[in-house]
């Protein structure tokens, strides 16, 4: 019996001989027979689930291209997988266009992971995966400029020679990229090189880093943090990636509910804080003392006579007690000295 890609959606239209069909008045003998075809052909789709044949007969133009009879670029969308029979070998790679030529011809442009299509070539099947809402993937695939993948990315081996750009999740497998690598989501990464910055939202390493990707210094953490990026490090200097701010100093922190980033106050943390710190002089005034009194006795009884008794004179009026201190100022010893540690602040380069 033909195969799967052979048989017609109509069922009614099924009308080859046994036991490539089932015509109306076909033998009963012939029945298991045709089961038996029906079994084997779905068999032999189930062992090739990847690729679907389209039955086009295709036909040879370049290197790179081929033509099929009617409008099928739905069929031969950009970036979808292909497989071409080319001298009893398969050749796997990508479409790069396909175009329609007044809905009689429909003219595909391909790049192989290896080889090159030839006038051999027997036979295509594409990918079941269509571009849209699936990954674009690559594997084997060497390209001499920048990558930009507008969704997300999957990839094998895989060599760039400029830059990727990529919007969607990028998982990665031996991957190596001579420029800049920029994930806007997640990258997950197997085997990765790249000559610049990766820069990604977030990054999932398969294994511990090694010391070329930076595992000492913890560099492979930079890529996750933008530029300008201000941060506090307890630490004698700033890693690698980050400038000391040196603006700040001996200052403390406050936590604010609002926007942060500002600063104020005159006096350092080391001049308000330690060990020995006293309070301002303060000299006491008649107004800041306690109301009190002073008793006195002058003389062993009423209006006697007190010349020359103790240090009161002998006449009437009011009477004081003698006179002492300097009227001079007094403080208090505070212990003020808390413990702290040194951090310094730092932003990414």
């Amino acid at each position: 019996m033909v195969d799967i890609k052979r048989w017609n959606s109509s069922a009614a239209s099924n009308t080859l001989s046994p036991p490539d069909g089932a015509p109306e008045g076909w033998a009963p003998a012939d029945v298991n027979n045709v089961i038996r075809e029906i079994m084997g052909a779905v068999r032999r789709q189930y062992e090739d689930p990847d690729f679907t044949d389209y039955d086009h007969t295709p036909t040879f133009v370049t290197a790179i291209s081929f033509t099929v009879s009617g409008d099928h670029t739905a069929r031969y969308a950009v970036d979808r997988r292909i497989r071409a029979a080319v001298g009893g070998s398969l050749l796997y790679g990508d479409i790069i266009s396909a175009t329609a030529t007044g809905g009689v011809t429909t003219t595909v442009i391909v790049e192989l992971d290896t080889g090159s299509l030839t006038s051999s070539l027997t036979g295509v099947a594409v990918g079941i995966l269509t571009p849209a809402g699936h990954p674009s993937i690559f594997h084997n695939r060497s390209l001499s400029g920048d990558l930009d993948v507008s969704g997300q990315i999957r990839a094998g081996r895989l060599s760039v020679s400029g830059a990727a750009r990529i919007t969607g999740t990028t998982n990665l497998g031996f991957v190596s990229i001579s420029g800049n690598a920029v994930v806007s989501g997640q990258l997950i990464a197997g085997t990765v090189t790249v000559s610049g910055t990766v820069v990604a939202s977030q990054i999932r390493l398969g294994a511990d880093p090694t010391v070329s990707l930076g595992a000492s210094t913890k560099q492979y953490t930079d890529a996750v943090v933008e530029a300008g990026t201000v941060m506090l490090f307890f630490q004698a200097a700033a890693p690698t990636g980050w400038t000391q701010v040196v603006s700040q100093n001996n200052k403390a922190l406050r936590v604010v509910s609002g926007a942060g980033g500002g600063a104020a106050g005159a006096t350092g943390f080391t001049t308000v804080f330690g060990a020995g710190k006293t309070v301002g002089g303060t000299t006491l005034s008649i107004g800041a003392m306690p109301s009190h009194t002073h008793a006195m006795q002058i003389g062993a009884a009423p209006d006697a006579d007190v010349a020359g008794a103790g240090n009161f004179a002998a006449s009437a009026g009011n009477e004081s007690t003698q006179a002492t201190g300097g009227g001079g100022s007094h403080d208090h010893t505070l212990s003020l000295d808390l413990q702290y540690i040194d951090v310094l602040m730092a932003s990414k380069d």
